[in-house]
């Protein structure tokens, strides 16, 4: 066995765009990530098969992301945007050579190549299906993949206990639809916890509002993630992971401040430390061995292991700050040459303006992924090596990262990736599954652990807070109302479908990006826009659900509604209206 497991998740997730606009936020948000991340995170993986080496990724891909990839909509909108895109890449090209700019041409040639491959694995590799790739490879062992809430529903906030069944129901149930197996983990979305409490006095039954663990063992999942601050108590960079890597990439973000993949805000200061600067050890052996153990939590009956994140370690990677995404030879992430949106500059200064930035040097950011996976690697050893001696025990040291960052993000990151997994290939430490490192190193105990998430401060703030407080009084009447009318509804073909739909508009209504998006202001409008839009939808589709039920028949408008809404959200139809009842079996 190895001195420690390095337990990697790449947690993948878009909302849901496909029928909802363009750019920035419609379809080519979803086309970016699967020309930058998606596809490059596969070709990895194939080049990693053909050399008999193998990643062991564990890859989340959220059940809203999986039906976007497999919708039929999604390869027609990817075709048209990687055609935009090499034609964006010709015009520059001849504008460039035209101008006697030899080296901005190069870097426009490069872009033609760079898609002309997106397309060519798209349609020979891959035969526009993404998803069987992904599922072929945790066949062949390379990843695993774990599940997730059906649309990233902020669960701690949900008022529901149906409610929270319901995402986890239907997150499991498409899983089982696109990778043919059962789940064996789940990504928490935002890494959002809460324990078993008991309400305040007066408030409804249940008198003990259950951990979500519990839901997790209901549905036979064994492991989840939390963050370090749950486990140590530690307070953190303030901004906390997820609101900081979008705001530092959002052009509001950048006005805000210098320019640059991400922007530290420790007590509000930016903080210029150098790329690949080690970061602070754990204080003491104590810290150690609880951040570099798997433990359990929950009643017995109910318990689930949990794995830790190292912050600390993981801030090499996602902080401009503190790790390498910053790097000056790295591609700029927020300087783009309109029309087409390429980007030919490198990151140069991240504090210093966008004016100031130098042309791309690929060859130079090549040798600088070698360098940094290399280090990467050795901090990692160090650790766990350390973890080993002191205490005797193989420690597990987890990494989870927005899967976007690597490559849509931080261009880079693909590459970076697989110089890792180079770079482990003779360490006493290895990469590996979740499951398989659960498997081998039995946890430590059962803890408590107390309610919070990856988020700023370490709680629910970025998604419930005076900005978004009217969407949770919106959310929790449509919650309320689901619950009543699927117990009291017929059984009849117009009923189930409408149900059905006011389920997938509930679920859309859900999901925690609209929250995250209004309070970062990154695309508060947007984030409104979606949030509004399905609300309406649901309350529309409830007002036909009560003309049926008087009259018996659907009128020839609403039946229209009702096709409208099925084709325009047309996402999981396996929905099941049973898991949206107030349940007492099996724990919930």
């Amino acid at each position: 066995m190895p001195e420690g497991y390095v337990v990697l998740v790449l947690h993948a997730h878009l909302p849901y765009v496909l029928s909802h606009g363009k750019w920035p936020h419609g379809s080519d948000w979803l086309c970016e990530a699967a020309s930058e991340t998606y596809i490059p995170l596969l070709n990895l993986l194939g080049s990693l098969s053909a050399t008999k080496r193998s990643a062991h990724f564990t890859v989340g891909i959220t059940p809203v992301l999986c039906e976007m990839l497999a919708s039929p909509l999604f390869t027609s909108e990817f075709q048209g945007y990687l055609g935009e895109k090499l034609q964006a890449a010709e015009r520059d090209r001849r504008t460039f050579e035209d101008r006697g700019e030899g080296e901005m041409a190069f870097l426009a040639a490069q872009w033609q190549r760079f898609y002309e491959s997106r397309l060519a694995d798209f349609w020979d590799v891959y035969r526009q299906d993404l998803l069987a790739a992904f599922r072929q490879f945790q066949e062949e062992g390379q990843i695993e993949i774990i599940v997730s809430a059906a649309t990233h529903a902020y669960l701690p906030l949900l008022r529901l206990d149906s409610s929270i069944n319901a995402q986890i129901g239907q997150g499991v149930a498409t899983y089982r639809k696109h990778f043919s197996r059962e789940p064996a983990g789940m990504w928490l979305p935002e890494c959002a916890y809460r324990p078993e409490s008991v309400p305040p006095e007066g408030r409804p039954r249940p008198p003990v509002r259950r951990g979500l663990e519990a839901f997790l063992a209901a549905h036979h999942l064994k492991y989840f993630f939390v963050d370090g601050r749950h486990l140590l108590g530690q307070p953190e960079n303030p901004a906390g992971y997820a609101a900081e890597v979008d705001r530092g990439l959002s052009p509001e973000g950048a006005a805000q401040g210098p320019p640059g993949m991400y922007r530290d805000r420790i007590g509000g200061a930016r903080v210029p430390l150098p790329a690949g600067e080690i970061t602070q050890e754990p204080a003491s052996t104590e810290e150690s061995m609880r951040l570099y153990a798997i433990h359990r939590t929950g009643r017995p009956g109910s318990e689930t292991a949990f794995f830790t994140r190292d912050t600390d370690t993981s801030q090499q990677v996602w902080s401009a700050g503190r790790g390498y995404p910053g790097d000056p030879y790295y591609l700029e992430f927020h300087k783009k040459r309109n029309p087409g949106g390429l980007r030919y500059w490198r990151v140069t200064d991240r504090l210093a303006d966008l004016g100031s930035k130098k042309a791309y040097e690929p060859d130079k950011a090549g040798e600088r992924v070698q360098e940094h996976a290399r280090h990467f690697a050795g901090l990692v050893q160090e650790k766990l090596s350390r973890y080993h001696q002191e205490t005797g025990r193989t420690g597990v040291l987890t990494l989870p990262f927005d899967a976007e960052l690597f490559g849509h993000w931080w261009f880079e990151g693909p590459a970076w990736l697989g110089a890792l997994v180079s770079a482990f290939d003779e360490s006493c430490v290895t990469i590996e599954k979740a499951s398989t490192a659960l498997e081998n190193v039995v946890p430590l105990g059962t803890i408590g652990l107390p309610e919070g998430s990856w988020g700023e401060g370490g709680l629910h703030l970025i998604w419930q807070n005076k900005e978004t407080a009217w969407t949770w009084r919106w959310l929790y009447e449509a919650e309320r109302d689901m619950e009543r009318l699927v117990r009291k509804a017929a059984h009849d073909e117009a009923s189930e479908r409408l149900l059905k739909q006011m389920a997938r508009e509930l679920f859309l209504l859900q999901s925690s990006d609209w929250q995250f998006l209004i309070s970062t202001k990154t695309a508060g409008d947007y984030g409104k826009s979606r949030f509004l839009g399905h609300y309406h939808a649901y309350r529309n589709l409830g007002s036909i659900f009560d003309r049926y039920r008087k009259r018996g028949a659907l009128s020839d408008r609403d039946r229209q509604t009702l096709r409208l809404l099925e084709k325009r959200d047309a996402l999981f139809d396996n929905v099941q209206l049973e898991w949206f009842k107030e349940r007492t079996e099996d724990g919930l």
